[in-house]
C-alpha cells in the first residue's frame, strides 16, 4: 500500500521534477513519450544538451519505435554539432513520417550544420510547404536559424514572410532591423526600428537601438533626440546616457557632453571610466582643474587606470611642472611595472629635463615591453627623433624583433 502511495505521488509531479527526481534517486520511473519529449524540449531551450542526450537515451529504452523520440535525438545532435549523425537519423524518420514538416525543418538545420545552404533551403520550403496551419512560428524559426549562422539576407527574407502572415507581430520587426544593422544596411534598420515604434513607442532598448543606428548613419541630431527618449523612458538608462555624452563629444559639443558626464556621474559616482571620460572633456574645454580633480577621482576609484595617471601627469607637464609629472608616472609603474605605456611617457618627460640616462633606461623598458608602440613615442615627443641614442636605442629592438 505505501508502494501505491508513493508512485502515485511521483506520478503526479511534473514530468521534470519527476525525471530529475528519478536520476537523483538513481531509480528508474515510466514517462510517456510525450512527457519525455517535454523533458528533452526543456534541456534543448535551456542549451544542456548533455541532458538532453541522457534523457533521450533513457527515452529509448521505454519506447524503442518512438520516431518522435529520435527526432528529438536529431535536434539535441544537432544543438551538439554532430549534424552528419543527425541527417542519418532523420532520413530514417522520413522513410516513416514524409509528410512531418518538423523532419524536414530539422534536416534543414542539419544541412546548414554542414555548410550546405541550397539543400538547406529546400528542406526549410518543405517544411513550410508540409505546414498546414499559421506558418508564422515556423518561418520565424527558420529565419532565426539563418540568423545565427549569419546568413542575414535569408533571415531577412524568411522574417518577411514571418511579417505578412502576421503584421501585427512587432517581434519580427525588431528581428529584421537586426538583421539589416548586422548586415550593414542601416537606414533598412532604422526604417524597421521606427515602425516597430509605432506599435510600441514606450519601448526603451528601441529607442536606444535606433539611436546608435543613427550613429552609424552619421546623424548625430537624431542619434540624440533617440537617446532622449530612452532616458526619457528609463532615466537610469547608463547605455543612453553614455551614448549621449559621446555623440556630443563627438559632434564637438563639449558644454553638453560634460553636462551628460556629470549627469552619469550622478547615478554611479564611483565610475572610473565616467571620472576619466569627463576629464578629457575639461582638457577640449581648457578648464585643467576641473579635468585634473576629474583624473584624480578616476585614479582613486581605479587605482590602475594608467590613463588618468598619464592625463595628471600631462597636466602637470602642461603648467612647467615635469617633475610632478614623473613623480605620478614613477609611483603609478610600482603597481603595474610592465605597462610600456607609462614607460614611453616616463622616458618623454625624462627628455624634456634632458635627463638622457633616465630617458634611455625607460625607453628601453618600453620597447622591451612593446615595441610597436614606439612611433606613438616619436609623435608626443618630436625632439627624441634628433637624439642618436633614441634612433640606436629602437634600431637595435627593431632588429631583435625581426629575427
Amino acid at each position: 500500500m505505501s508502494e501505491e502511495r508513493e508512485f502515485s505521488s511521483n506520478f503526479k509531479l511534473r514530468p521534470l521534477r519527476r525525471y530529475e527526481e528519478m536520476l537523483r534517486n538513481n531509480s528508474r520511473y515510466y514517462f510517456d513519450v510525450d512527457e519525455f519529449e517535454e523533458i528533452i524540449d526543456h534541456y534543448l531551450v535551456n542549451k544542456k544538451t548533455a541532458k538532453a542526450l541522457r534523457a533521450v537515451s533513457l527515452a529509448i529504452e521505454q519506447h524503442p519505435l518512438s520516431t518522435g523520440i529520435y527526432l528529438k535525438k536529431a535536434q539535441a545532435l544537432n544543438e551538439k554539432g554532430d549534424a552528419s549523425h543527425a541527417l542519418d537519423i532523420l532520413k530514417n524518420i522520413e522513410g516513416i513520417e514524409s509528410s512531418n514538416p518538423e523532419v524536414y525543418f530539422a534536416k534543414g538545420v542539419s544541412y546548414l550544420g554542414l555548410n550546405n545552404t541550397d539543400t538547406a533551403l529546400k528542406e526549410f520550403r518543405n517544411a513550410v510547404r508540409l505546414t498546414t496551419g499559421p506558418k508564422e512560428e515556423l518561418l520565424s524559426n527558420i529565419a532565426m536559424i539563418f540568423e545565427q549562422n549569419d546568413q542575414f539576407s535569408y533571415a531577412i527574407s524568411f522574417f518577411l514572410e514571418a511579417y505578412r502572415e502576421n503584421p501585427s507581430n512587432s517581434i519580427i520587426l525588431y528581428d529584421l532591423a537586426y538583421c539589416h544593422e548586422r548586415s550593414g544596411n542601416f537606414s533598412r534598420s532604422a526604417y524597421y526600428y521606427e515602425l516597430y515604434l509605432d506599435t510600441d513607442p514606450y519601448s526603451e532598448n528601441v529607442w536606444y537601438n535606433l539611436g546608435v543606428i543613427y550613429n552609424q548613419m552619421d546623424q548625430p541630431v537624431k542619434a540624440l533626440n533617440s537617446y532622449d527618449y530612452a532616458i526619457a523612458i528609463d532615466p537610469g538608462f547608463i547605455s543612453a546616457r553614455f551614448n549621449m555624452a559621446v555623440t556630443y563629444e563627438n559632434t564637438g559639443k563639449y558644454r553638453n557632453a560634460a553636462q551628460a558626464y556629470r549627469e552619469l556621474l550622478d547615478i554611479e559616482p564611483e565610475n572610473a571610466q565616467f571620472w576619466y571620460s569627463l576629464g578629457n572633456i575639461y582638457i577640449k574645454l581648457k578648464y585643467f582643474e576641473n579635468a585634473f580633480e576629474a583624473f584624480s577621482k578616476a585614479v582613486s576609484f581605479n587605482p590602475t587606470d594608467y590613463e588618468s595617471f598619464i592625463a595628471i601627469a600631462e597636466i602637470y607637464n602642461l603648467k612647467n611642472q615635469t617633475s610632478e609629472s614623473i613623480r605620478v608616472l614613477e609611483e603609478a609603474l610600482k603597481s603595474d611595472p610592465e605597462n610600456a605605456n607609462l614607460n614611453y611617457r616616463l622616458a618623454a618627460y625624462w627628455l624634456i629635463l634632458q635627463n638622457h640616462q633616465k630617458a634611455k633606461y625607460y625607453l628601453e623598458k618600453g620597447l622591451s615591453i612593446n615595441f610597436d608602440l614606439y612611433p606613438e613615442f616619436l609623435e608626443y615627443c618630436p625632439k627624441a627623433r634628433k637624439r642618436r641614442f633614441v634612433k640606436e636605442l629602437i634600431n637595435s629592438f627593431r632588429k631583435n624583433d625581426n629575427g
